[in-house]
C-alpha cells in the first residue's frame, strides 16, 4: 500500500505536465480565425499523455480491486489520522465556499444569468461545504447526518458545471476550445459519485480509484483553460482534495484474504 498511495501524486504531476501542453496548445494550435490546426503537435502530445494516464489509472484500479479491499463504510475507508491533512482538506472545502461568495460579485457566470446563475453559486457553496463535511467525518470517525448529503453535493456541482459549459458552447464548432474542461468536470462528478457510494454503504474500490486518478489528472489539465480566477481556484482546490482523499483511501487498504479464509 505504501507504493499505491503515491499514485494520486503521480496523477497530479502528470496533470501538471498536461496543463503545460494545454497552455502551449492554446497558444499555437489554433489559426487566427479560431479554428484548430489539424494534427497540431501539442494536441497530439496532450491526447497521447491523456490516453496513457487513463490506461495506467484503469490498470492500477483493476489490480487494486483484485488484490486489496477497503472498509465498507466511509469513515473507515477514508480515515484521516493526521491533523495537518485534515486541516488542509477542510481548508480546501472552505476555500470553495469563499470562492462561491466572491463569484456573487461578478455578473454572468459561465454565461448563466438569473435563476440558473444562483443555482450554480448555491451548488458551488454546497459542494465546498460537502468537502468540509467529508473531511470532518474522516478525521473524527463520526458519520453525521449531513455526510450523505454532503458527499453527494460535489457530484451534483460538477454535473451542473459540465452542462453549463456545454450550454455556453452549444454553437461552438471547435470542440477543443472546451472539451478538456468538460471532460474534467465529468470525471470529477463520477469520482464524487463513487466516493458518495461509501456513505450509502455501496463501495466500489476499483471504480473509486480509477475515477479519482483520472479526475485529478483532468482537473489539473483544465487549469490551463481560460476562466475567472475564482473558478480556477475551485478547480485547483478540488484536484488537491481528491488527491488527498484518494491517498487516504489507498493508504487504508488491506490485502485480500484467500477464499475460504476468514
Amino acid at each position: 500500500m505504501r507504493k499505491l498511495r503515491f499514485a494520486p501524486l503521480a496523477a497530479l504531476a502528470l496533470g501538471a505536465a498536461g496543463a503545460v501542453l494545454r497552455n502551449r496548445e492554446l497558444a499555437s494550435a489554433f489559426e487566427e480565425n479560431g479554428l484548430h490546426i489539424p494534427w497540431a503537435g501539442m494536441t497530439v502530445a496532450l491526447a497521447a499523455l491523456t490516453a496513457l494516464t487513463a490506461a495506467a489509472s484503469l490498470a492500477l484500479a483493476a489490480v487494486t480491486g483484485r488484490r486489496f479491499t477497503s472498509a465498507e463504510d466511509f469513515r473507515r475507508a477514508f480515515r484521516v489520522g493526521n491533523y495537518v491533512s485534515f486541516a488542509l482538506m477542510a481548508a480546501l472545502g472552505a476555500a470553495v465556499v469563499v470562492c462561491a461568495a466572491l463569484t456573487v460579485r461578478e455578473g454572468a457566470v459561465l454565461g448563466l444569468s438569473g435563476m440558473a446563475r444562483w443555482v450554480f453559486l448555491a451548488l458551488l457553496a454546497l459542494g465546498g461545504a460537502g468537502m468540509v463535511t467529508m473531511a470532518c467525518s474522516a478525521y473524527t470517525q463520526r458519520e453525521s447526518s449531513f455526510l450523505k448529503l454532503g458527499s453527494v453535493m460535489p457530484s451534483v456541482l460538477f454535473c451542473y458545471w459540465m452542462v453549463a459549459l456545454y450550454r455556453v458552447n452549444a454553437g461552438n464548432p471547435v470542440l477543443l476550445d472546451y472539451c478538456w474542461s468538460a471532460l474534467a468536470f465529468g470525471a470529477a462528478s463520477v469520482s464524487a459519485y463513487y466516493v458518495a457510494g461509501y456513505a450509502f454503504g455501496r463501495k466500489n474500490l476499483a471504480g473509486t480509484v480509477a475515477s479519482g486518478l483520472i479526475a485529478i489528472y483532468l482537473l489539473t489539465v483544465a487549469l490551463a483553460d481560460p476562466a475567472p480566477w475564482t473558478l480556477r481556484a475551485v478547480i485547483a482546490a478540488t484536484a488537491l482534495f481528491i488527491t488527498l482523499h484518494t491517498t487516504h483511501l489507498l493508504t487504508a487498504l488491506e490485502p485480500q484474504k484467500p477464499e475460504g479464509e476468514k
